[in-house]
C-alpha cells in the first residue's frame, strides 16, 4: 500500500487509478460505491469529522465511514474536476477492469511481487489499516457492510504482531491491577 500511496505517476490516468485504490485501502470501500458517490453522500459532524454514508450497492446495508486525511484530500481534489461536474460524481467515470488492468501495470512498475485488484485495496482496510490499529471486528463489519460478522472475519487474520500488541495491552492491565511494574 504504501509503496503505490508515494510513488511517483507522471501520467494522469496511472495516478488517477492509484488514488482511488488509495482511497479503498483507507475506507474500505468496493469499486462499485466509490464510483458512485456523489456529494450528497459526505456529511461533516459537529465535531468537524467528514463521514461518507452511503447504502453499500451489494448488501443495501448503511456503511458509515469517517474520513481520514488521506482519503479527505483525495475527495476534495477529484470533487473539482470537471469530469465530475455533468455527473455530479466525486469521481471521473472508469471502469473497474480499466482500474485493474492500471493497478497490475502500476504494480509492475512499482515492483510489487503480490497481485492487486481493486478488491485488494478492501482486504488491506480491513487488515492492515483497521484491525492492526485496533478497531474491532464489530466496528469493521458496519463500515464494510457486511450482513454478517462471520464475513468480517475472513478479512481478519490474526498474525503474531496482533497477538502480541494484544497481550501486552493485557499485561499492562494486569500489572496495573496488581501494582506491579514491567520491567524494561
Amino acid at each position: 500500500m504504501k509503496t503505490l500511496e508515494t510513488a511517483v505517476i507522471e501520467e494522469p490516468g496511472l495516478a488517477f487509478i492509484r488514488d482511488l485504490f488509495v482511497f479503498s485501502c483507507y475506507t474500505g470501500f468496493a469499486f462499485a460505491d466509490v464510483i458512485k458517490f456523489t456529494r450528497s453522500d459526505f456529511e461533516t459532524d459537529d465535531l468537524g469529522t467528514i463521514w461518507c454514508r452511503i447504502y453499500r450497492t451489494k448488501s443495501d446495508i448503511l456503511a458509515p465511514v469517517p474520513l481520514l486525511p488521506q482519503t479527505v484530500q483525495l475527495v476534495t481534489r477529484y470533487r473539482r474536476d470537471a469530469r465530475t461536474q455533468k455527473r455530479e460524481t466525486i469521481f471521473p467515470p472508469i471502469t473497474n477492469q480499466q482500474v485493474n488492468r492500471g493497478l497490475k501495470t502500476l504494480r509492475d512498475e512499482c515492483g510489487i511481487d503480490t497481485p492487486v485488484t481493486f478488491h485488494v485495496a478492501r482486504h488491506t482496510f480491513a487488515k492492515t489499516v483497521a484491525l492492526r490499529n485496533g478497531v474491532p471486528l464489530e466496528t469493521m463489519q458496519m463500515m464494510l457492510g457486511h450482513t454478517k460478522i462471520s464475513t468480517t472475519q475472513l478479512y481478519a487474520e490474526v498474525d503474531e504482531e496482533k497477538i502480541l500488541r494484544d497481550m501486552s495491552v493485557l499485561q499492562e492491565k494486569s500489572s496495573a491491577r496488581a501494582g506491579l511494574q514491567i520491567p524494561g
